[in-house]
């Protein structure tokens, strides 16, 4: 007799449990009917950059794979060298191939309307980065000089603007608030909260000038190419949704 007033009162339970459940279920959800204000603040500053990164390629072509493999692998290891003598591991300077590519090379012959495989083209891409700002035209200098031929690119870039970016930020947010107080003090209304919010940070990084890169470098002391470093863009963009009422 126990038992079965035992499983009674379990099916009772259970059968509350539900019908409370698809009573919550039916109830329609609350529609938020607050007026909101959506405003983006900005704020932006330059810095001058403490890191610089060169992209630069040595290409070697031959009739087949091998040669141009052996070829480039000679010229790399000799640009290699030669920059591994100029940066400082100690300030952070890195030298690494970034990419590797061996690949046909194929040439339109006029006279049988196709395309004629006449060899092949091996590229080694370095990526160096260095804390030595003022030392990016000899480096670019000596690395053509040592068999690099492709100057892919050179981007100067903070290594940390972590708290360049939370000022950056502060900013952005009291421009934020700004706008909304104006625009809520123009429609005659009060913020009363906000809704949401979200905000990033970046760089912008400069348009480096190179006053010609010197295709042989054979005196030390000779001067090296001119590159500007400029000064580095950082901007910072707030969004924030306000209640108001």
């Amino acid at each position: 007799m126990y038992k079965k007033v035992g499983i009674v009162l379990i099916s009772l339970v259970t059968l509350l449990l539900i019908n409370t459940l698809s009573l919550k279920a039916a109830e329609p959800a609350k529609v938020d009917t607050r007026g909101t204000i959506s405003v983006t603040g900005t704020a932006f500053e330059n810095f001058s950059p403490d890191t610089a990164v060169i992209v630069l390629s040595i290409m070697t072509t031959a009739k087949n794979a091998q040669d141009a493999a052996v070829n480039n692998s000679k010229k790399a290891d000799k640009v290699v060298s030669q920059l591994k003598q100029l940066i400082k591991p100690e300030l952070g300077d890195t030298i690494k191939t970034s990419s590797y590519t061996l690949q046909p090379v194929y040439e339109y012959d006029n006279s049988k309307g196709k395309s004629i495989l006449s060899g092949y083209s091996a590229t080694n891409q370095l990526t160096v980065t260095t804390k030595q700002i003022k030392c990016v035209g000899n480096l670019t200098d000596y690395a053509i000089a040592s068999g690099a031929n492709q100057i892919q690119s050179i981007n100067f870039e903070i290594t940390n603007n972590r708290e360049y970016c939370k000022k950056l930020l502060a900013k952005a947010t009291d421009n934020a608030k700004e706008q909304a107080s104006v625009i809520a003090q123009t429609l005659g209304v009060k913020i009363s909260g906000i809704k949401q919010a979200s905000g990033s940070c970046g760089s912008e990084h400069p348009y480096t000038r190179m006053y010609g890169a010197k295709a042989m470098f054979a005196e030390a002391a000779a001067p090296s190419t001119p590159i500007e470093s400029g000064e580095v863009k950082l901007n910072a963009t707030v969004s924030v949704d306000f209640y108001v009422n």
